[in-house]
């Protein structure tokens, strides 16, 4: 049996080199050309964006300076503001400053479901929050679709949408400042070392009352968007007495709260067209507190927990029967419907086992 061997030679003529050698030369001139100009239209379009949100929102943003630079990622930008200002127009305080904010986003990511902030980084950020009567300095936060038209369904997931895209893979921030102005109160928070590594976070937060010393706390959180599981602890620190105050929770609502360790897990479950199912797992150790329509007292529970199972749809949020509240030794199973149609509507009713 012979064997049959051929050749087959290509023959490229001066011409045909000529326009491989341009097409390449071509190819190769749009990448860079590319390369070079994605920093620019990238700040145009962030600049673009927050001109609409600023309108939107009816808010001041100023920056002082934005740089954008591509990393070897394609499609990713490393962005740097500088001299960041953030007011309501309707109000003469600022809500929030920074000296320098230093972010790296995944730009092509914004075009389906994905991280899109990948790091955020500041060494200061001052964030200021008044209320004075119906006067506030951050009416722009609140939500555009409120009353009737409300669908809660729609909220939950696009609050959930929101955090998937803006939860960073990495977090540094030095030092974050918090000052609250609610009705004449001063309080100050003052969150130090906050930082984020792979869904896990841990930082170190003091809580100052006006003509009061500081408390410390510790706080720890987890983050799992994909699983949309979220986890975090709050834990008095530093101190020979075993509560703290939160002193947010006794000017926002006149509910005087004290505790010293407090852990909360949301996670979502099924959803559908119709509702989405949540659960809500959490415990509160050492609780103290006071409100005038409860009692004179504060009142003083050694331990709070319980695993509520939420269903949210469109024009209500249910807490299902299986749900329990644990209340030191006691064990409650409470069902609580919330409707919002034309006219606002609670179902309540609770059964205890031993």
């Amino acid at each position: 049996m012979t064997g049959c061997n051929k050749r087959f030679n290509i023959r490229i003529t001066p011409k045909t080199r000529t326009v491989l050698i341009l097409t390449g030369s071509i190819f190769v001139a749009a990448i860079i050309a590319l390369y070079l100009t994605s920093p620019l239209i990238a700040k145009r379009a962030i600049r673009q964006k927050i001109k609409e949100v600023a309108n939107e929102r009816n808010v001041a943003i100023q920056i002082g300076d934005l740089s954008v630079k591509p990393t070897s990622n394609f499609g990713s930008f490393n962005i740097q503001l500088q001299d960041l200002v953030v007011r309501d127009k309707q109000a003469q305080e600022t809500f929030l400053q920074s000296p320098e904010l230093s972010m790296n986003v995944q730009a092509l990511k914004a075009f389906k479901r994905a991280t899109i902030l990948r790091s955020l980084e500041s060494d200061q950020i001052d964030i200021h929050l008044v209320r004075q009567g119906e006067r506030t300095n951050y009416a722009f936060l609140k939500s555009q679709s409120e009353g009737a038209k409300a669908d809660y369904q729609k909220m939950l997931t696009g609050i959930l949408e929101k955090v998937g895209d803006i939860a960073p893979q990495r977090l540094d921030i030095d030092r974050m400042t918090v000052v609250t102005d609610i009705d004449s109160v001063h309080v100050r928070y003052v969150l130090r070392g906050l930082n984020l590594r792979g869904g896990k976070g841990t930082g170190k937060m003091s809580i100052q009352q006006q003509g009061e010393s500081a408390e410390q706390w510790t706080i720890a959180c987890a983050i799992d968007s994909k699983r949309q599981t979220y986890d975090g602890v709050l834990e008095r620190t530093g101190a020979d007495t075993l509560t703290g105050a939160l002193p947010f929770l006794t000017h926002l609502n006149k509910f005087d709260v004290q505790l010293h360790r407090v852990h909360g897990k949301f996670t979502v479950g099924e959803r559908n067209k119709k509702s989405t199912h949540c659960t809500l797992t959490g415990n509160i150790d050492n609780l103290q507190c006071q409100h005038h329509y409860l009692a004179d007292e504060p009142i003083r529970i050694d331990s709070l927990g319980g695993d509520l199972n939420l269903i949210v749809r469109a024009k209500s949020i249910a807490l299902d029967s299986t749900s329990s509240i644990r209340l030191n030794r006691a064990t409650l199973h409470p069902r609580i419907e919330y409707t919002h149609n034309k006219s606002k509507h609670i179902r309540f009713n609770i059964n205890e086992k031993d």
